[in-house]
Protein backbone atom coordinates (compact mmCIF):
# COMPACT_ATOMS: atom_id res chain seq x y z
CA UNK A 1 0.00 0.00 0.00
CA UNK A 2 1.42 3.58 -0.55
CA UNK A 3 -0.16 6.56 0.49
CA UNK A 4 -0.35 9.46 -1.80
CA UNK A 5 -1.09 12.99 -0.44
CA UNK A 6 -4.83 11.72 0.80
CA UNK A 7 -5.54 9.05 -0.90
CA UNK A 8 -4.26 5.45 -0.66
CA UNK A 9 -3.20 3.10 -3.53
CA UNK A 10 -4.25 -0.81 -2.88
CA UNK A 11 -2.88 -3.38 -5.31
CA UNK A 12 -4.75 -6.76 -5.32
CA UNK A 13 -3.91 -10.23 -6.04
CA UNK A 14 -2.53 -11.24 -9.24
CA UNK A 15 -2.47 -14.87 -9.44
CA UNK A 16 -0.72 -16.95 -10.04
CA UNK A 17 1.82 -15.87 -12.28
CA UNK A 18 2.80 -12.28 -13.46
CA UNK A 19 -0.11 -10.59 -15.78
CA UNK A 20 0.62 -8.52 -18.34
CA UNK A 21 -1.16 -5.27 -19.03
CA UNK A 22 -3.99 -5.78 -16.30
CA UNK A 23 -4.62 -3.08 -13.79
CA UNK A 24 -5.78 -4.57 -10.42
CA UNK A 25 -6.13 -1.70 -8.64
CA UNK A 26 -8.49 -0.42 -6.33
CA UNK A 27 -8.69 3.35 -5.66
CA UNK A 28 -10.17 5.14 -2.50
CA UNK A 29 -10.99 8.61 -2.38
CA UNK A 30 -10.36 11.11 -5.20
CA UNK A 31 -9.45 9.10 -8.31
CA UNK A 32 -5.57 8.94 -9.21
CA UNK A 33 -4.32 10.07 -12.34
CA UNK A 34 -4.96 7.61 -14.64
CA UNK A 35 -7.23 5.68 -12.52
CA UNK A 36 -9.76 3.32 -14.51
CA UNK A 37 -13.08 4.37 -14.59
CA UNK A 38 -12.89 7.29 -12.09
CA UNK A 39 -16.51 8.06 -12.76
CA UNK A 40 -17.40 4.93 -10.63
CA UNK A 41 -17.21 5.46 -7.01
CA UNK A 42 -15.13 2.77 -5.24
CA UNK A 43 -15.19 1.37 -1.87
CA UNK A 44 -13.33 -1.47 0.06
CA UNK A 45 -15.83 -3.68 -0.29
CA UNK A 46 -15.47 -4.26 -4.64
CA UNK A 47 -16.43 -6.94 -6.84
CA UNK A 48 -13.83 -8.72 -8.53
CA UNK A 49 -12.87 -11.62 -10.71
CA UNK A 50 -11.70 -14.45 -8.37
CA UNK A 51 -10.71 -16.79 -10.91
CA UNK A 52 -10.47 -17.25 -14.79
CA UNK A 53 -11.29 -20.51 -16.70
CA UNK A 54 -10.60 -21.65 -19.67
CA UNK A 55 -11.16 -25.18 -21.94
CA UNK A 56 -9.77 -25.94 -25.24
CA UNK A 57 -12.21 -28.81 -26.37
CA UNK A 58 -15.36 -29.68 -24.56
CA UNK A 59 -13.81 -32.68 -23.05
CA UNK A 60 -10.85 -30.80 -21.22
CA UNK A 61 -10.59 -30.14 -18.13
CA UNK A 62 -11.17 -26.24 -17.37
CA UNK A 63 -7.57 -25.02 -16.74
CA UNK A 64 -6.81 -21.75 -14.71
CA UNK A 65 -5.30 -18.81 -16.16
CA UNK A 66 -4.27 -15.24 -13.86
CA UNK A 67 -5.01 -13.18 -17.38
CA UNK A 68 -7.17 -13.92 -21.06
CA UNK A 69 -7.43 -11.74 -23.90
CA UNK A 70 -11.22 -11.15 -24.63
CA UNK A 71 -12.33 -10.39 -28.26
CA UNK A 72 -15.73 -9.28 -29.70
CA UNK A 73 -17.73 -11.61 -31.43
CA UNK A 74 -15.54 -14.43 -30.42
CA UNK A 75 -15.27 -14.38 -26.41
CA UNK A 76 -12.01 -15.28 -24.39
CA UNK A 77 -8.68 -16.63 -26.31
CA UNK A 78 -7.99 -20.54 -25.89
CA UNK A 79 -11.61 -21.30 -24.85
CA UNK A 80 -13.53 -24.19 -26.84
CA UNK A 81 -16.11 -21.75 -27.34
CA UNK A 82 -14.61 -18.79 -29.04
CA UNK A 83 -13.61 -21.13 -31.64
CA UNK A 84 -17.24 -22.61 -32.25
CA UNK A 85 -16.01 -26.10 -30.48
CA UNK A 86 -18.06 -25.86 -27.21
CA UNK A 87 -20.84 -28.43 -27.00
CA UNK A 88 -23.37 -26.02 -27.90
CA UNK A 89 -21.74 -23.12 -29.84
CA UNK A 90 -23.99 -22.51 -32.52
CA UNK A 91 -23.02 -21.44 -35.86
CA UNK A 92 -22.79 -18.73 -36.65
CA UNK A 93 -21.58 -17.48 -33.16
CA UNK A 94 -23.64 -16.01 -30.78
CA UNK A 95 -23.38 -13.23 -28.35
CA UNK A 96 -24.48 -15.06 -25.52
CA UNK A 97 -21.78 -18.19 -25.88
CA UNK A 98 -18.91 -15.87 -25.56
CA UNK A 99 -18.58 -15.68 -21.95
CA UNK A 100 -19.92 -16.92 -18.99
CA UNK A 101 -19.42 -16.15 -15.32
CA UNK A 102 -20.62 -17.62 -12.22
CA UNK A 103 -20.56 -16.46 -8.05
CA UNK A 104 -18.33 -18.18 -5.86
CA UNK A 105 -20.59 -17.61 -3.27
CA UNK A 106 -23.18 -19.50 -5.22
CA UNK A 107 -21.44 -22.72 -5.88
CA UNK A 108 -19.99 -22.77 -2.26
CA UNK A 109 -23.28 -22.34 -0.69
CA UNK A 110 -24.28 -25.20 -2.71
CA UNK A 111 -21.23 -27.34 -2.01
CA UNK A 112 -21.58 -26.79 1.35
CA UNK A 113 -25.36 -27.43 1.91
CA UNK A 114 -25.11 -30.40 -0.34
CA UNK A 115 -22.19 -31.74 1.07
CA UNK A 116 -20.37 -32.56 -2.67
CA UNK A 117 -17.40 -31.52 -3.65
CA UNK A 118 -18.41 -29.23 -6.24
CA UNK A 119 -15.65 -26.33 -7.44
CA UNK A 120 -15.64 -23.80 -9.98
CA UNK A 121 -13.95 -26.12 -12.54
CA UNK A 122 -17.11 -28.48 -12.43
CA UNK A 123 -19.32 -25.74 -12.88
CA UNK A 124 -17.34 -24.81 -16.35
CA UNK A 125 -18.24 -21.42 -16.23
CA UNK A 126 -15.49 -18.95 -17.70
CA UNK A 127 -15.08 -16.28 -14.86
CA UNK A 128 -15.99 -16.82 -10.93
CA UNK A 129 -16.76 -13.50 -9.54
CA UNK A 130 -17.31 -12.47 -5.76
CA UNK A 131 -19.63 -9.67 -4.38
CA UNK A 132 -21.70 -9.17 -7.63
CA UNK A 133 -25.02 -10.65 -7.66
CA UNK A 134 -25.35 -11.83 -11.41
CA UNK A 135 -28.90 -12.18 -11.76
CA UNK A 136 -29.03 -8.53 -11.66
CA UNK A 137 -26.72 -7.73 -14.75
CA UNK A 138 -28.90 -9.59 -17.32
CA UNK A 139 -29.31 -6.65 -19.83
CA UNK A 140 -26.76 -4.42 -18.40
CA UNK A 141 -23.31 -3.80 -19.49
CA UNK A 142 -20.70 -3.19 -16.76
CA UNK A 143 -16.60 -3.96 -16.67
CA UNK A 144 -14.28 -6.95 -16.20
CA UNK A 145 -11.64 -4.33 -15.39
CA UNK A 146 -11.51 -2.71 -18.68
CA UNK A 147 -13.15 -4.93 -20.40
CA UNK A 148 -16.75 -3.77 -21.09
CA UNK A 149 -19.45 -6.64 -21.55
CA UNK A 150 -23.06 -7.17 -21.38
CA UNK A 151 -25.35 -9.26 -19.63
CA UNK A 152 -27.44 -11.69 -22.07
CA UNK A 153 -29.50 -14.33 -19.99
CA UNK A 154 -29.07 -16.84 -17.48
CA UNK A 155 -26.64 -19.59 -17.49
CA UNK A 156 -28.87 -22.33 -16.08
CA UNK A 157 -27.38 -25.69 -15.14
CA UNK A 158 -28.35 -28.27 -17.83
CA UNK A 159 -28.59 -32.17 -18.51
CA UNK A 160 -25.42 -32.12 -20.21
CA UNK A 161 -23.40 -30.54 -17.11
CA UNK A 162 -25.67 -32.35 -14.25
CA UNK A 163 -24.21 -35.92 -16.30
CA UNK A 164 -20.46 -34.61 -15.96
CA UNK A 165 -20.77 -33.50 -12.42
CA UNK A 166 -23.40 -34.03 -9.75
CA UNK A 167 -27.34 -34.22 -10.52
CA UNK A 168 -28.09 -32.07 -7.81
CA UNK A 169 -27.41 -29.27 -9.47
CA UNK A 170 -30.23 -28.65 -11.40
CA UNK A 171 -32.10 -27.88 -8.20
CA UNK A 172 -29.18 -26.83 -6.13
CA UNK A 173 -27.90 -23.76 -8.94
CA UNK A 174 -31.14 -23.51 -10.66
CA UNK A 175 -31.45 -19.29 -10.82
CA UNK A 176 -28.07 -19.94 -9.34
CA UNK A 177 -25.83 -20.74 -12.42
CA UNK A 178 -24.34 -17.83 -14.03
CA UNK A 179 -24.76 -15.27 -16.20
CA UNK A 180 -24.14 -15.59 -20.18
CA UNK A 181 -22.37 -12.74 -21.41
CA UNK A 182 -21.61 -10.54 -24.63
CA UNK A 183 -17.73 -8.97 -24.90
CA UNK A 184 -18.06 -5.55 -25.88
CA UNK A 185 -14.53 -4.63 -26.37
CA UNK A 186 -11.06 -6.17 -26.27
CA UNK A 187 -8.57 -6.43 -23.75
CA UNK A 188 -7.18 -8.43 -21.05
CA UNK A 189 -9.07 -10.01 -18.20
CA UNK A 190 -6.79 -10.54 -15.19
CA UNK A 191 -7.65 -12.40 -11.76
CA UNK A 192 -8.37 -9.68 -9.05
CA UNK A 193 -9.27 -7.02 -11.56
CA UNK A 194 -12.63 -5.05 -10.09
CA UNK A 195 -16.30 -5.27 -11.67
CA UNK A 196 -17.70 -2.07 -12.77
CA UNK A 197 -21.25 -1.64 -12.92
CA UNK A 198 -22.66 1.71 -14.80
Amino acid sequence: MRKIGRRKEFCLPSGRQTDINCSNRVYLGAPLLGAPFPHVPMTKAMASVEEILIAETPASPMMNRSVVRAVPGRGLEGDRYSIGGGTFSPNPQKPDFEITLIEKEKFEEFARDSGLPFTASHARRNIVTEGVDLNALVGKEFYLGQVRIRGIRLCEPCTYLAKTSFPEILKGLFHKGGLRAQVLTEGNICVGDVINIE
